[in-house]
Formats: structure tokens, sequence, C-alpha cells
């Protein structure tokens, strides 16, 4: 059998990326075989910084939208962190994340559909395996109002000073109460 050492090893073959830090750091491999046989080899661990995702803020900035409004977003703070070539990246869905657009480097602005809709952000770098966390923002846009039907009782004209005139608006599609 054998044994790890170095800086940050820890409990015997668990090296501390915590501890460590961002860098390159050395750990050392000593064996000894049946005969009592020594060896040993050194090696590099590189632990990358860990990318931040951009934050975002809505546009429109509000809770509930409606079928057809535009929705995006802002940037409130870019990405950062991450090694070697890095980008903020966005992708889009129009129901409630069950499928997504492509990542994309381009904000994205598309019409909103009835339900959830959503974006989210985050840091890609291609030199490493370390994702970025994921922001996101969202949007509950409600079905389009399909009609409006307003009645008068009583029909038709009516004369200066008369009562009891009484308007009733009858609304379909949309969300309620209206």
């Amino acid at each position: 059998g054998g044994t790890f050492a170095g800086t940050y090893v820890i409990s015997g073959n668990l090296f501390n990326t915590s501890s460590a830090g961002v860098g390159t750091h050395a750990v050392r491999y000593r064996y000894t075989d049946i005969n009592g046989c020594v060896d040993s080899c050194a090696f590099n661990i590189i632990v990358y910084d860990i990318p931040s995702a951009p934050q975002l803020n809505k546009v429109p900035n509000v809770t509930f939208a409606c079928t057809g409004d535009i929705l995006s977003a802002v940037v409130l703070t870019s990405g950062t962190g991450g090694s070697g070539s890095c980008e903020d990246q966005y992708r889009f869905s129009t129901d409630n994340g069950m499928t997504w657009s492509s990542w994309s480097t381009t904000i994205p602005s598309f019409s909103a559909v009835t339900g959830v809709n959503i974006i989210e952000a985050r840091r890609f770098c291609n030199t490493n395996r370390c994702p970025s966390d994921i922001t996101s923002i969202s949007w509950n846009v409600n079905a389009p109002i399909t009609a409006v039907n307003i009645s008068v009782v009583p029909a038709g004209d009516v004369c200066l000073g008369a009562t009891g005139v009484q308007y009733t608006a009858n609304v379909t599609g949309g969300t309620g109460p209206f």
C-alpha cells in the first residue's frame, strides 16, 4: 500500500480544495511493495475558481404578465470568476422549464405564453468543468381576454336625469376576478 502526502491532503487520500484555494498544488504518493522496495511519484492538482452567474432583473419588472407581452432581462451584475475563456450565457422557457432554448450569449427577448415563463443565466468557462450557479427570473403569464360584452338596461337611448340605467360587463378569457 501507499500514502498520499501534501499540504492539503486529509484523511489519507482526500484533497481539501477549499483549504488549498485556487492554483496548482503538489501531491506525493509513496508506496512500498511486498519486498520492501520503496518508490514515490509526484503530481499536481489544479484547483479552478468557481464562476458566479450574472444577476438579472426582469423586463417588465412585474410578477404577472399577459400573453403576448415581450419578456426580457437586463443584467444587474455580470458573471465573474472562472478561468480561461469565460462568457455569460442565457436561455428561456415558456412552459415552466419543461423545454428550453439553447444557451446563448444574447439576452432573450420573447413573446409571453400563458403559464410560467423563465429566463436563466450562467457563466460558462471552456477550460474546466467547474459550473457556475444558475440564476433565474420568472413571470406568471395570464391567458388573454378573448371577449368583452357590454349590455345596458334599459336598452337603447336614455333621457337626461333618467335613473336605473345599469351597465353589465361580461368578460371571457383572461384571469379573474374582473
